[in-house]
């Protein structure tokens, strides 16, 4: 398996038992096999590390999309995360 594909698997257990503030880059690395440098020079942060993860597990059922615009950004964009969030655990 590559890196980019067992990163993605260990951030998705990692943001699922943690959260995003707890799953730290250093977690995700141990988890993953790979260093911290591999995490960034892959996904450039941790935000789009999370995003790849939720679209890597995004099969396109009953999440709806942000609304555009948005009318209250960080309540909409907090129940979207929340959302994919709850689906990644229950894989």
């Amino acid at each position: 398996m590559i890196s980019r594909e067992r990163i993605l698997e260990a951030a998705a257990r990692v943001y699922a038992k943690h959260g995003f503030r707890g799953a730290t880059t250093r977690l995700i690395a141990a988890e993953a096999g790979v260093n911290e440098v591999t995490l960034f020079r892959t996904f450039g942060s941790k935000g789009a590390l999370l995003e790849a993860v939720l679209e890597e597990n995004d099969t396109g059922d009953e999440v709806s999309p942000l609304p555009d615009p948005p009318v209250d950004p960080e309540r909409e964009l907090t129940e979207w995360v929340q959302t994919h969030l709850e689906r990644i655990r229950s894989l």
